[in-house]
């Protein structure tokens, strides 16, 4: 007699009702950093936008040696998209505690 066993094809039932939701603890999948609500995103936009913007500016007006702060800032984003960390939503995340 052969067993034919089925293809596992994702998370049982069992498994789904015990699996927290990530978007209401607020962490990534990796654990790392949590990207937090709506406010603490627009704060990271807003500092990230800073940064750049600034940077630009004095770039222009005072040393082109600025412009290197924009382009670490975009490797940094671009990194944070491929390893989950953000060094600044890991700061936001220590100074603005998710509130329940």
């Amino acid at each position: 007699m052969d067993i034919v066993q089925k293809p596992y094809l994702g998370i049982n039932r069992e498994e789904e009702a015990n699996t927290p939701d990530l978007a209401k603890e607020n962490t990534m999948i990796s654990g790392i950093c949590r990207p937090g609500g709506d406010r603490e995103l627009r704060v990271h936009d807003g500092i990230v936008g800073a940064i750049i913007l600034l940077s630009v500016v004095a770039g222009m007006m005072v040393n082109p040696v600025w412009y290197w702060l924009s382009g670490v800032t975009a490797v940094a984003m671009i990194q944070s998209a491929f390893t989950g960390f953000c060094p600044v939503h890991f700061i936001l995340s220590k100074v603005m505690p998710a509130t329940d």
